[in-house]
């Protein structure tokens, strides 16, 4: 807790200070107690004698929050820094507690404020890329984790958020790629060098393609090398040094420290997403190892052995260590929701839906849960069900594109497309134009031709600025 002299004592009548030096004394004793309850009545009784008191507020804020009554911890925190503008720590305190609320949108600003004012703390910067992770800007949140991990080197959660987020991006970077109709040299590297592919007749196709390139010689002795043909594979590294390869993978100088100082937010042309690729594959590896050195027995250490078995191609251990990381947890919802969201990716949507509707008992108030069980009820052809939890997510986080998108989808199956185009039409923003691609498609349905043609050419001015 903050102490109160930090901030001074208020000044008070003469009848009033032993009064308030009693409360502080019952407060402090409270909190040394772990009463937690007996504190946050302390510090309330003490602002009804003194209100707006800044560091009372602080201090009402930090026993609220370790009660994870966020709602109430981010009111205080908010009040404190409105009374109290040098109660730095209150920033601290209204950026997690936006993050624990699911606001990340909110988070991040504070967070960020913070991280630049106090670099050296030991807290922030793992919130913060926790907040990017949660916004899928996981770009951001490598380097928070980066310098995280500067100041604790064997923080476990570090090491997993970091290699999920980087294992996040790899895919981001592929889907990039797989989007581009000029990235298809860089796209057939990236499918050739999943596990088990060993089509090296697509390597050779991408050479024929780009001969002057250096990167399908990589992935060609890579695939070479795995075959045990050291020889062969040689001499495709030789063919890629010779058209200046820089790749990190046959490189003497390829580290950890190279990997992680890698500026991922740079990923623009599709050769740059297609690095981006390889460092965060490497990188979520990295990740991953370093958790399961640190802390063996963890269950984050079971799911990043799930993570790695199943970028591996191997569905059965992955889901022996899912289950493990389950078990470990004593079913906490986060072990539950990952593993939902491996049996979704395994198209197995009932069992996604059955363990998201128990991780959702024990945070019943989260809208990401709400927003990821409405979409595996969607996408398994129940949309009447996923109604109420796509509704749930979407009030919570307006600005979730992919929310409110299957929301409109849902309403419109249900034969509601004047909400369901309410709905798309209420977006707070659009940026990619696909909401209005979709709200031109219910349009159309609707008879409304003029609004129809409206919001395609949104879309299509959208989709060609991109």
């Amino acid at each position: 807790m903050v102490a109160m002299c930090a901030a001074g004592l208020p000044v008070l009548s003469e009848d009033a200070a032993p009064r308030l030096r009693r409360l502080l004394g019952e407060a402090r004793a409270a909190e040394t107690a772990e009463d937690l309850p007996a504190a946050a009545k302390a510090y309330r009784d003490i602002l009804r004698l003194k209100p707006g008191w800044g560091a009372a507020e602080l201090n009402l804020a930090l026993v609220l929050a370790a009660q994870r009554d966020y709602a109430g911890a981010l009111a205080n925190f908010e009040l404190a820094l409105r009374h109290d503008g040098s109660l730095l720590s209150a920033e601290l305190g209204r950026g997690v507690a936006l993050y624990n609320l699911e606001r990340y949108a909110e988070a991040a600003a504070p967070l960020a404020r913070y991280a630049a004012a106090k670099p050296e703390d030991t807290e922030v910067h793992y919130y913060l890329g926790r907040t990017f992770a949660a916004l899928g800007e996981h770009a951001r949140a490598i380097p928070a984790f980066r310098a995280q991990l500067r100041l604790t080197p064997a923080h476990a959660e570090t090491f997993f958020a970091l290699g999920d987020s980087a294992r996040l991006l790899c895919g981001g970077a592929a889907r990039q790629l797989a989007d581009d109709a000029e990235a298809a040299y860089f796209f057939t590297l990236i499918v050739a060098e999943e596990p088990g592919s060993g089509e090296e007749s697509r390597i050779l196709d991408a050479i024929a393609r780009q001969p002057a390139r250096p990167e399908a010689y990589v992935t060609l002795g890579l695939l070479r090398l795995a075959r045990g043909q050291r020889t062969e594979a040689a001499a495709s590294f030789q063919e890629a040094w010779k058209r200046g390869s820089e790749d990190c993978r046959i490189s003497t100088t390829c580290s950890e420290e190279r990997d992680l100082s890698f500026d991922f937010q740079s990923a623009r042309r599709p050769e740059d997403a297609y690095a981006a690729a390889v460092r965060a594959k490497r990188l979520a590896d990295w990740g991953f190892r370093k958790l399961v050195e640190t802390a063996p027995t963890s269950p984050l250490a079971a799911q990043a052995r799930a993570h790695l078995f199943e970028q591996a191609g191997d569905a059965e251990q992955a889901d022996r260590h899912y289950r493990e990381a389950v078990e470990h947890s004593r079913r906490d919802s986060a072990s539950l929701t990952a593993y939902a969201k491996f049996q979704a990716r395994q198209s197995r949507l009932g069992e996604a839906a059955r363990l998201l509707r128990e991780a959702m008992l024990k945070e019943p108030g989260s809208p990401v849960m709400a927003a990821l069980l409405g979409e595996v009820l969607f996408v398994s052809g129940e949309p009447a069900a996923a109604l109420p939890f796509l509704q749930r997510a979407s009030r919570a986080r307006p600005a979730d594109e992919q929310t409110r998108s299957y929301l409109a989808q849902s309403l419109a199956k249900a034969g509601r497309t004047v909400e369901a185009i309410q709905v798309l039409e209420t977006a707070p923003a659009d940026p990619s134009g696909r909401l209005h691609f979709q709200l031109g498609t219910l349009h159309r349905r609707a008879g409304n031709a003029a609004r129809a043609d409206r919001a395609f050419a949104i879309y299509k001015e959208r989709r060609n600025a991109r």
